[in-house]
């Protein structure tokens, strides 16, 4: 009778096997897509004999080159011509023209313009890791400041055109645009709030708090200055930022905003996403109105330069810079652009200078150094924000 150990040995084995086959195969097909890319008169009679004796595996080695080849495309960016471009926003301005209630998605595209990198570009963060295998040079995002299609969205919004933006981005530079927080869900969170977890206050800085923090740790070094004065052990008022990082579920109100989000999509009748590859955001479920709901079609416009997992159900995909987009479609719907001013920037007004006793906690770049605002802490009023930079929530389930 064969004993535990034979087992475990025979098991090992068994298994050791099955890895060596396939990394065996995985060879085989390697070289097999290296020859069936040659042109047949430049292989040499190693590789035809290998084709030969390989016959059972040609076909796989063709589909897997088809898909190698598939999802190649699916990362080059491609712009339409000019002529493309004016016809697709045409059609986007009779779309808008035809719609009550609109939602936009943002993306880091919309950012691009403003210095700071998409992740799945040609030079995109993601792009980059996998061609290097190591770590990007950093760069503080507080130097970036809104670009054109961020003034424009506030533009839109301010018209009553665009009803609600969810963004992706991290950088608060649709805050910083002027755009009502209570028209915004930072669905990844803002690098320059961080909150209290027990009162949840969100506290406005002028430079990005997540210095000291990252994946599950997200204490900055600072403290509630509402919740300390209660002088309760028991209470944790350390301050946490707000980035919701991959594998991290978000549950903070403020600025996330799910509750804001999810009313508003399900008013909208045309949804608009911009330089977003959505392969992140195809998975909010509540972000994507159900196909069978009683009410009329929500109509769906994808702009970005890359494929994304929607394009097949958009009505209207533009592959066209953001910038560009509404250079031209601000012109088509006679709207003005006012452009990006620092000393009307909103984070101006909202931000909470750091106490003496603080500044040893952030050795990061501040904005608006050379004419802070003094705001007294406990000011607060009702409403989305209160002009000591403070914002109360209650927590969501």
């Amino acid at each position: 009778m064969e004993s535990n150990r034979e087992k475990r040995k025979r098991e090992h084995k068994e298994k050791q096997k099955i890895v060596s086959l396939k990394r065996e195969q995985s060879t085989r097909l390697r070289r097999l897509g290296a020859i069936l890319n040659k042109d047949e008169d430049l292989r040499t009679d190693e590789e035809s004999k290998f084709l030969e004796e390989n016959k059972s595996f040609i076909t796989i080695a063709k589909c897997r080159l088809v898909r190698q080849n598939e999802l190649k495309q699916r990362t080059e960016e491609i712009e339409d011509e000019l002529d493309v471009l004016n016809d697709k926003i045409d059609k986007l301005v009779d779309l808008i023209g035809k719609s009550e209630h609109i939602c936009v998605y943002t993306g880091a595209g919309i950012s691009t313009s403003s210095n700071i990198p998409d992740y799945r570009g040609p030079n995109g963060v993601w792009t980059q890791l996998n061609k290097n295998g190591s770590v990007l040079k950093t760069q503080d995002l507080a130097l970036a400041t809104p670009t054109y299609t961020h003034m424009s969205l506030k533009a839109l919004v301010k018209a009553n055109i665009i009803k609600h933006i969810v963004s992706q981005n991290c950088d608060g530079l649709h805050l910083r645009s002027g755009l009502p927080i209570e028209k915004l869900s930072e669905i990844h969170g803002n690098m320059f709030v961080e909150v209290c977890p027990n009162c949840e206050r969100a506290f406005y800085r002028n430079f990005d708090v997540t210095e000291h923090t990252g994946l599950r740790h997200h204490k900055t070094g600072r403290f509630c200055s509402h919740c300390i004065e209660l002088d309760d052990k028991d209470i944790n008022c350390e301050l946490i930022d707000t980035i919701v990082h991959f594998g991290e579920k978000g549950y903070l109100n403020y600025p996330l905003n799910w509750a804001g989000a999810s009313e508003a999509v399900s008013k909208c009748d045309l949804i608009i996403c911009l330089g977003s590859s959505l392969k992140v955001l195809k998975n909010y479920s509540c972000l994507w109105p159900k196909k069978n709901h009683k009410k009329k079609k929500v109509t769906l416009v994808v702009c970005n330069l890359q494929w994304t997992p929607k394009d097949s159900q958009a009505s209207l995909k533009i592959n066209a810079k953001c910038d560009l987009l509404f250079e031209k479609l601000m012109r088509k719907l006679n709207l003005d652009v006012e452009p990006y001013d620092k000393d009307k920037d909103k984070l101006k007004q909202l931000y909470l200078p750091l106490k003496v006793d603080e500044q040893e906690t952030c050795k990061r770049y501040q904005l608006f150094t050379t004419n802070q605002i003094k705001i007294e802490s406990d000011s607060l009023t009702p409403g989305w924000f209160a002009k000591g930079a403070n914002v109360k929530f209650k927590r969501t389930k």
